[in-house]
């Protein structure tokens, strides 16, 4: 098994042009791990989003903010011309939660954390060898954030559906099960989305983020339901299951918890 840390996705692309043809496999294969950022790294959008907020606490509103680079180690083990991988993409940061004071001013509510986003990938050697020593990316899994709540709290995602009338209607019921590339989800720019989040706990709070968007779920029965728009310019985007405990978003005393699905799509 060997392992290799990637500092940052912009060292790792600096180092692309001088690689080829003198890189190793395992610095190959980080490499195009580091190309294929949007499908295999990208996690949170880490900036202030449109969306809104229910809340106990008088809850305005309230966005992550990155504190540091966005790091990823790749586990990586070669057999003959295959190699395994499995990716994992540390985030630090800080959730701004802004709600109305007593005196009716705006507060603002400060939760550090740290979440490591797990993905899996296959690599294949069986192609030019002037593109990173012949490697490319086979297959890969979605990705997945999980919370630290033991599973009794309910703060786990068992499926989500994703359908729209004559568009697509899917069920994805293991994260990790493996996708080639070339069968990415695409989706028609502009077409709204709808999905839903089953779990055991209906007592959460569950979001949906794309492309700087973020809607919250609504309870329907024995899940959560919500709905997205697909970019209008064409590329690879990701749909972003968020679900945080109540007291991360309501109470200024309690921990962040989350738990996360990333699923990769293609706006076209």
């Amino acid at each position: 098994m060997k392992k290799l840390l990637i500092l940052t996705i912009v060292l790792a692309m600096m180092a692309v042009s001088c690689s080829i043809g003198s890189a190793n496999d395992e610095e190959n294969i980080s490499l195009i791990i580091s190309e294929f950022e949007d499908m295999l790294v990208s996690g949170f959008s880490f900036t202030e989003e449109e969306g809104d907020t229910k809340a106990a606490i008088n809850t305005l509103g309230w966005y992550r903010e990155r504190t540091g680079n966005i790091n990823f180690n790749a586990d990586i083990e070669i057999v003959d011309d295959s190699a395994y991988v499995i990716i994992d993409v540390e985030h630090n940061g800080v959730i701004h939660i802004a709600y109305l004071g007593d005196s009716l001013d705006t507060l603002w509510a400060e939760k550090d954390f740290t979440a490591n986003l797990i993905r899996y990938a296959i690599f294949k050697k069986d192609t030019n060898k002037n593109y990173h020593g012949g490697w490319r990316l086979y297959k890969l899994t979605c990705g997945h954030i999980d919370a630290d709540y033991p599973d009794s709290t309910g703060m786990i995602i068992d499926s989500v559906r994703i359908y729209a009338t004559d568009i697509i209607d899917t069920m994805i019921t293991d994260i990790e099960f493996f996708f080639e590339r070339e069968d990415l989800i695409s989706l028609p720019m502009g077409e709204i989305i709808s999905i839903d989040v089953y779990s055991p706990s209906i007592d959460n709070v569950y979001y949906v983020h794309s492309n700087i968007r973020r809607g919250r779920f609504n309870v329907n029965g024995d899940h959560y339901t919500g709905e997205w728009r697909v970019p209008v310019k064409e590329g690879i985007y990701r749909c972003v299951i968020d679900g945080l405990t109540p007291g991360t978003l309501l109470d200024d005393t309690e921990a962040y918890n989350s738990v996360d699905w990333f699923i990769p799509y293609r706006s076209e």
